[in-house]
């Protein structure tokens, strides 16, 4: 009990630690970039959140119940081919129709993919704490590279889109790297095109509910954001 009472409360600590990290580096971050340009850029991250719930469609829950290395393997690679597919009719969309700063919008949602199964895999395996270090060193990287690039004078909204998309994905796969190797099961392997389909139409109901429910939740805090961009 001791145990269980230490680590969550480390967990708890990092958490806390990183939000307030996060809120400062921002509270600086709209002092130094024009208000148009923070404006855009927090239009941009309300999109990414709201397409980045249907990154997965959330068959990274179904990782809780699976047991075997091979079906692990069907579910983190179904989940990662919706990712990928997500993404790129994102990017596409978004750059072709709203702006070119868009065309990053693939690269975020498919590093909130990344980041859903790393994060999964460390509490299935019981590694809360580890996750929570992850999550704190995550939280901390994209804010010191927006300041970073505020310091040599570049303070325009696309900058600001293209590093902290392309910082995420960098630290999303660096980090699904790292947990992978530290983890009992082998997702290396990519199985066949009808063991992901058979895994997909098994847990279609976390498409179907978790992530429709997730998606009208997530529009409705996010969405008045990117409206009062316009």
């Amino acid at each position: 009990m001791k145990k269980i009472i230490t680590e969550g409360s480390g967990v708890v600590f990092l958490n806390i630690l990183g939000q307030a990290f996060v809120f400062f580096c921002f509270i600086y971050i709209a002092k130094i970039y024009p208000e148009a340009e923070i404006g855009e850029y927090f239009a941009y991250g309300a999109v990414a959140a709201i397409i980045g719930v249907t990154a997965t469609g959330y068959y990274e829950q179904a990782l809780y119940l699976v047991k075997r290395n091979k079906s692990v393997q069907g579910v983190a690679w179904l989940l990662l081919t919706i990712c990928a597919l997500v993404s790129v009719v994102s990017s596409l969309i978004g750059g072709y129709f709203y702006s070119d700063s868009y065309y990053f919008l693939g690269i975020t949602v498919f590093a909130t993919g990344l980041t859903r199964l790393f994060v999964t895999i460390n509490i299935r395996e019981a590694r809360l704490t580890f996750n929570a270090f992850l999550h704190f060193i995550g939280l901390l990287i994209v804010p010191l590279m927006l300041l970073f690039n505020a310091a040599y004078g570049v303070i325009q909204a696309s900058y600001m889109i293209a590093i902290s998309s392309l910082t995420s994905f960098l630290v999303a796969s660096t980090f699904l790297f790292i947990v992978c190797q530290r983890s009992q099961f082998d997702i290396s392997k990519k199985p066949a095109l009808k063991v992901m389909r058979l895994y997909g139409l098994k847990y279609i109901d976390f498409l179907r509910l978790s992530t429709v429910a997730e998606l009208f939740s997530t529009a409705a805090l996010r969405l008045p954001i990117f409206l009062a961009s316009e």
